[in-house]
């Protein structure tokens, strides 16, 4: 094949073979767009459904009676911004609620998990006690960040305001 051939094979196959590749990733960009949007929309965090929380005025309300020793994770949107938080009940038999994320680690936006009694930062693997959570985490730093609770009538009721204030987190 002399130089000119070459030159309109190596053409042809560009522009019909590269029109192809292009709506491929066309494609498969669509295709991951869709999958993104699918898994926000039925909301999944750590394996787990996230929840709706109960909004009552300007306060959140959980019933007791649905929270179990294994956390629900819940989502409150403000303003176009989710934000995120944990509810779960302690060895000490106590409601223990925070933030799905702290002052250090949230602009990783990964969050906590649960191993038994234990919640545990998906970033820097930090553990921290059930039972510490709104006692021990009250002033910041490597912790799951502290939501203020009022713990009455077998319900949880989270001021929607406590919630905004660190929506910053997860921006």
């Amino acid at each position: 094949m002399s130089n000119e051939n070459n030159q309109e094979f190596y053409e042809e196959e560009v522009e019909g073979g590269g029109g192809n590749f292009l709506k491929a990733i066309v494609l498969i960009s669509i295709v991951g767009f869709a999958a993104i949007v699918f898994l926000q929309e039925n909301a999944v965090l750590n394996n787990q459904q996230i929840l709706t929380p109960e909004e009552v005025g300007d306060e959140l309300v959980l019933s007791i009676s649905s929270l179990s020793t294994d956390a629900q994770f819940y989502v409150y949107n403000a303003e176009d911004v989710k934000i995120y938080f944990f509810a779960v009940i302690g060895s000490d038999n106590e409601v223990h609620i925070a933030f799905d994320a702290c002052d250090l680690c949230y602009p990783e936006k990964k969050g906590y998990s649960q191993n038994n009694i234990e919640i545990i930062c998906n970033n820097c693997g930090n553990r921290f006690s059930i039972n510490g959570i709104g006692t021990e985490n009250l002033q910041g730093g490597c912790w799951p960040g502290h939501l203020p609770v009022t713990v009455a009538n077998g319900e949880v009721h989270i001021k929607i305001s406590d919630v905004v204030l660190k929506k910053y987190m997860f921006e």
